[in-house]
């Protein structure tokens, strides 16, 4: 049986079934699908897919950070992020709004 990244849903795909691992297998993967096919799972081979594609995830993440793109949007749609996760994620994030007692930029004088 595998556990195989789902980059798509933030959540891992555990099957040994061939049916479910080729409609699930992610076109950008360089590991060859016939790795997922044999009869013994080869655990190696389970470790360098779910690396690659953790780091594929990681890259476009930056990619949209570095694009501004929300990140919590992001996030809300992927199937593993649950409503604690999010919770967690918007509770550490740095307040949008100012202060009440601070000032405009140029203001003097007292707030």
């Amino acid at each position: 049986r595998y556990k195989l990244f789902d980059k798509e849903k933030y959540e891992y795909l555990k099957t040994s079934k061939e049916s479910e691992i080729r409609k699930f297998y992610p076109e950008d993967s360089s590991i060859d699908i016939s790795e997922f096919l044999r009869p013994a799972p080869d655990k190696r081979a389970q470790k360098a897919f779910n690396a690659e594609q953790l780091a594929l995830e990681g890259k476009r993440l930056q990619h949209n950070l570095s694009h501004s793109y929300p990140l919590l949007r992001y996030l809300e749609g992927k199937v593993g992020v649950t409503k604690g996760d999010m919770r967690a994620l918007k509770s550490s994030q740095p307040s949008q709004r100012r202060s009440r007692g601070s000032r405009r930029r140029g203001a003097t004088g007292p707030p």
